[in-house]
């Protein structure tokens, strides 16, 4: 890759789409018992695992999603930041590629929402819309009274790494080997004593330590063979079907999303067809759009639903349909 220069790299937005894919079918399960619309729930049991929880015995299935996601992000941060001829040229990008998506979704959440509800005055204090602004309004959406309405949790979160990334950066590119290390301990000790009233799932430090997974896979330039396949398979099989009580989710969470992103890497060589090839750049270009609507476009059309409605088929067509409107929502990216 020349200097100044980012090329999409297809193994990354592979992951990507999967990382997408993976989180709307979470979403849309969880929705979809939430809401109560399916016929028998207990058809979508297969022993004693309820299939809306596609995830294992251990974790859910938006935990492999988004570990995946910021797995993925570190790889691509990577290419973006050695194409950048400086770090005010990396930043540049970056906001460039958050805000005025984030923007134009958070607009368009807004004006479709007043249009079925009529009305967006839930008591929120106007001066929250600082935090709008910002793009961390659902990310502090916890601990401050927001108007959140679409992924801005996750906006905020990459948002932090991003401001993060040139010091991970210098530390992978001198002792990659002696960092992964070191922010494995700290990870663990921060995790064990973590001391805030506030989500794991979007602390900055927790996030930024799969984010630097992704980084040392692109820095070490390694390539996944059978035997790395393998013992991905067989690490996910392990979280999937056995039962770890004693483990914290928190800590087996990096480890599914990397051995997933490993798996994924070597099987986007199988798929590099023109016309499979195509498809996939085309969606991952879509996908933080669709990243950040799709919660709120599933919640839409199921609040249109008749209670205890569907069954299998019906399940699919919903499902279907959710695919469609949300990544709709990304054309034009």
């Amino acid at each position: 890759m020349k200097k100044n220069e980012y090329t999409r790299v297809y193994y990354i937005e592979f992951a990507k789409v999967a990382a997408l894919l993976l989180l709307i079918l979470f979403h849309f399960l969880s929705e979809m018992e939430l809401h109560g619309l399916l016929q028998n729930p207990n058809a979508f049991k297969l022993g004693g695992i309820s299939l809306l929880n596609l995830g294992g015995v251990n974790l859910t299935l938006g935990n492999y999603a988004f570990s995946l996601f910021f797995v993925t992000a570190g790889a691509e941060l990577m290419y973006v930041y050695q194409s950048a001829k400086d770090r005010k040229e990396f930043y540049r990008r970056c906001i460039l590629g958050i805000y005025p998506v984030y923007y134009i979704a958070f607009t368009a959440a807004f004006f479709l929402r007043i249009i079925l509800d009529r009305s967006m005055d839930h008591g929120t204090p106007v001066w929250s819309y600082l935090l709008t602004v910002l793009g961390i309004d659902g990310w502090l959406g916890e601990i401050l009274p927001t108007y959140a309405l679409v992924g801005e949790w996750l906006v905020g979160c990459v948002l932090g790494i991003v401001l993060l990334f040139p010091l991970f950066y210098r530390s992978v590119s001198k002792k990659p080997y002696v960092t992964v290390i070191v922010c494995l301990v700290l990870f663990l000790v921060w995790e064990h004593f973590y001391p805030f009233d506030f989500s794991k799932g979007k602390d900055i430090l927790l996030r930024a330590f799969e984010v630097l997974l992704g980084m040392c896979f692109v820095m070490l330039g390694k390539r996944v063979t059978w035997k790395g396949a393998g013992i991905s398979v067989l690490l996910l099989g392990v979280i999937f079907a056995v039962r770890m009580p004693w483990v914290s989710t928190y800590l087996l969470t990096p480890v599914a999303g990397l051995g997933l992103f490993l798996l994924l890497t070597f099987l986007s060589r199988w798929f590099e067809g023109e016309k499979i090839k195509r498809a996939v750049l085309y969606f991952a270009l879509s996908s933080f759009p669709a990243f950040l609507m799709h919660h709120f476009l599933i919640n839409i059309l199921m609040e249109r639903v008749p209670e205890a409605s569907l069954g299998i088929f019906g399940m699919v067509m919903m499902f279907i349909v959710c695919l469609t409107v949300i990544w709709a929502s990304g054309i034009g990216r």
